[in-house]
């Protein structure tokens, strides 16, 4: 098993108008999840009304109150804002990047108007990215919520202290033929786990950051960036990663923020970015980073052109980058080799695939 370091924290959306009120505001439809595990749970983005991502996040389905009950029971963890189990009685949490739970809490606040919406920020549950090997199953133990698994300290193969598991929706919407072949050669799965705060500080204490990184790189490989690594707050389109190709869009449903925008780019075939591995062709000391333009040469004067910027930095130097599509198709028409392109001086090869 592999954990991510890219932990989330949840925020609880209770009250009678909780469905309508997500529905109307965020990028998937609510009336497609359901109880079954495959569809419990989405990726879905919060966009601006121009269209670019402010923030992502997870929506959780919790069907079985397996997250409300646990919170309720363990009344340590409760904000000091939750007075009742009434006020938890919650069928939908979002999973939210820790650096902007806040920010998506008070976003929210302001969405919310006169609907009979409560949001509550759970301080003290994690929600945990891990890949597994289809031969490794992850054990459930309600009893040892208070006790670190001695199993997992001694054998790093198995979370056993999760209150719920979800398949993460992102690798089962996969519409790119590389990224499904990709990701199934591989044989894992992908999961998402609720734990206890406690429970989450002794697993990363425990854990190698090598073993970390290691995600980071498959996520790289399937061309998958990382909100809070790769991008953040209004930098970006969901066309500029694919995200649509993971189910991150709905275009189906009636409107929310931003819809007009997605709407008239997809059904106008506006898409003019596309995102493209770079390797370096040494390994030096050279500092690359986020937006650092990527360079072509044109012609044999050394003339060069810009075709896109760096979105990710990753391990050995891989970069992820945004490049223009129509550039990419001027130099790649004739070409069935690889290209080598320039980040602040340093070569690097562009692959197409």
């Amino acid at each position: 098993m592999l954990l991510s370091d890219k932990y989330r924290i949840l925020i609880s959306i209770s009250g009678n108008d909780a469905k309508s009120f997500l529905q109307n505001i965020v990028t998937t439809d609510i009336n497609e999840l359901s109880d079954k595990d495959n569809i419990s749970c989405q990726y879905s983005l919060l966009l601006s009304p121009q269209g670019k991502i402010l923030y992502d996040f997870f929506i959780l389905l919790d069907k079985n109150f397996n997250i409300f009950n646990y919170i309720f029971n363990a009344e340590d963890i409760i904000d000091d804002n939750i007075n009742n189990k009434n006020e938890l009685n919650s069928q939908y949490y979002l999973a939210c990047h820790p650096n902007y739970v806040e920010d998506i809490y008070n976003k929210l606040k302001i969405y919310k108007i006169k609907s009979s919406v409560d949001i509550k920020i759970i301080k003290n549950l994690r929600m945990l990215h891990i890949i597994c090997n289809n031969n490794i199953i992850c054990n459930k133990n309600f009893n040892k919520f208070d006790k670190f698994d001695d199993k997992f300290e001694n054998n790093q193969n198995n979370i056993s202290n999760y209150i719920v598991k979800y398949t993460d929706p992102r690798f089962l919407e996969f519409q790119s033929s590389s990224q499904k072949q990709l990701f199934f050669s591989l044989n894992i799965t992908s999961e998402l786990v609720i734990v206890e705060l406690d429970y989450f500080t002794k697993l990363f204490s425990n854990y190698r950051k090598y073993e970390m990184n290691m995600i980071d790189d498959l996520m790289l490989k399937i061309k998958m960036p990382q909100f809070g690594h790769d991008f953040f707050p209004n930098e970006y389109f969901p066309f500029d990663f694919s995200l649509e190709n993971i189910g991150a869009i709905s275009f189906d449903k009636g409107c929310y923020i931003g819809q007009e925008v997605i709407t008239r780019t997809k059904f106008r075939n506006k898409i003019r970015q596309k995102l493209y591995h770079l390797y370096p062709l040494t390994i030096d000391d050279i500092l690359i980073n986020r937006g650092d333009k990527v360079m072509i040469n044109i012609d044999s004067n050394g003339l060069t052109k810009n075709i896109g910027k760096v979105v990710g930095i990753y391990p050995e130097q891989k970069l992820l980058t945004l490049l223009k599509i129509e550039d990419i198709q001027d130099y790649i028409s004739d070409i069935k080799s690889d290209i080598i392109v320039d980040v602040c001086e340093k070569k690097y090869i562009l692959r197409l695939q």
